[in-house]
């Protein structure tokens, strides 16, 4: 394997799977006399990484995402809706942030081929290496979900995408934006189909019988 050394620094470099934070710049929202009620289950609060038959599944909260979930919801809300937000009951019951590194199959005669022609190492080694130039090429999807209810009428959003190598804050950040301005949308439409408060001096006068 001519280009061992090359291959094996790029390996080292750049790692396999996801970052393990990120952080998103929030520009000031320029309303904000409005609040959201936080009832996402404890699991979308902490962070977690799991191995599934597919692959291998990171899923980032509270303490992985800066700001967390609810102020960014709140800071893209504010600056997009400002104040048709005034009086609105908004409750978030998702903000789900998902990774997925799949899970690489090894062509046994490939790795036998790469550990005849490398200098000499243990299969182990050579099927580190060779998993690892695999996960690389591989495509790692990103998804974020994003839902609750505005005045007790259910609002939804989703964001996804799909990056070659190791996936990193910028390619989770794309995929959250991505979501939060699906719900800006989707939640926008419900205030602007929310029927308008009846006017008192609409109301039908009763006139005695009388008159």
């Amino acid at each position: 394997m001519r280009h061992f050394p090359t291959i094996l620094a790029v390996l080292l470099l750049f790692g396999c799977g996801t970052t393990g934070s990120t952080q998103i710049n929030v520009v000031a929202a320029k309303f904000t006399a409005f609040d959201i009620k936080d009832e996402r289950p404890l699991d979308q609060r902490a962070s977690s990484k799991a191995t599934e038959p597919y692959g291998e599944v990171s899923r980032l909260g509270d303490d992985a995402i800066s700001p967390s979930g609810p102020e960014l919801l709140k800071a893209w809300l504010g600056d997009k809706l400002g104040e048709r937000l005034s009086g609105k009951k908004i409750v978030l019951t998702e903000f789900f942030v998902q990774v997925v590194d799949p899970k690489v199959a090894i062509d046994e005669r490939r790795l036998g081929n790469a550990a005849a022609s490398a200098p000499p190492v243990s299969g182990l080694f050579a099927r580190w290496l060779i998993g690892g130039i695999d996960s690389v090429k591989s495509d790692k999807t990103v998804g974020v979900r994003i839902g609750g209810t505005v005045d007790g009428v259910d609002f939804s959003a989703r964001g996804g995408g799909s990056f070659k190598g190791r996936v990193s804050a910028g390619n989770i950040n794309s995929v959250i934006t991505q979501a939060l301005d699906s719900a800006v949308t989707d939640i926008g439409r419900l205030i602007n189909e929310a029927p308008l408060p009846s006017s008192p001096s609409q109301a039908p006068v009763r006139r005695n019988a009388a008159e």
